[in-house]
Parts: structure tokens; sequence; C-alpha cells
């Protein structure tokens, strides 16, 4: 599914991958489903012209635009404005060429929805960055 990104040739100092992703690349996750994936400046104008289809985001009401059956999500924001985008895509992980949103941010994220699909990410993410529940923000 990475490729797929690759094939859109985005700047990749313009967006950072998001959502499970950052977990299956550090190998805390065997697989993923889709990719979520914030974007600006150049990248965000080619994702608008590159023929994905229009849609909105289910957290924010944004814009988003997918590819590959919606496989591949592109947005502005993440889930909440408490997640700056250029801070987001500034420090990002680089592997392969690719910006990774960095490990705490995932689990910030995860555990601000608090869906049940989202434990075992939550668990492995803790026990990578060496976290509590308590020190993670857990009650």
């Amino acid at each position: 599914m990475l490729e797929l990104v690759r094939e859109l040739d985005l700047d990749p100092d313009h967006f950072v991958i998001f959502g499970s992703a950052p977990l299956f690349v550090q190998d805390l996750r065997d697989d993923i489903q889709d990719l979520d994936v914030l974007a600006r400046g150049s990248a965000w104008e080619k994702v608008t012209s590159s023929g994905g289809a229009k849609a909105t985001g289910t957290e924010t009401g944004d814009v988003v635009w997918q590819f590959h059956g919606g496989r591949i999500q592109f947005s502005q924001q993440w889930i909440s404005a408490d997640f700056d985008t250029d801070a987001l895509i500034d420090g990002a992980k680089l592997v392969d060429n690719l910006r990774f949103a960095q490990l705490d941010e995932v689990l910030r994220y995860k555990e601000l929805l608090g869906r049940s699909k989202d434990h075992d990410d939550i668990a492995a993410l803790r026990e990578h960055l060496r976290l509590t529940p308590a020190l993670a923000g857990a009650t």
C-alpha cells in the first residue's frame, strides 16, 4: 500500500502518514487495511488534482481525498485542531523516504478517540514507549 502513495509522486516534505501505518513500519503491527495521510502545500495541491474521490472526513467533517477505493485517504488536518499539521509533518520519522507520524502522536490520537478497535495498538504503543496507563493519560 505504501507503494501506492509513492505512485502519486508527492513531495515527501509536504505529507505525513498517520493512523496505524507508523506502527506497521516499526513492527508493532502485522498489517494495515488503509493509509491515513496528512498533506499540505504542493502535496495537497497535487492530491486534489490527481483524480481521487472527494469525500468528507468522519472525525472533522473536512474535505478528504480518497484513492484506491478509499484505502488511501488524504486530509489537511488530523482529527482535531489539537494536532498541528505542520508540526506533525516536520517532526515525522523518515522511513524509506516517507514520513511517518511519531509514535507518541499516534498514541495520543488513539487514546483520544478511545475506539475498541485500537486497544491492541494502544497497549503495543505503551509497551514500546514504556508508558504505564497513568503516564499515558488513561484513567
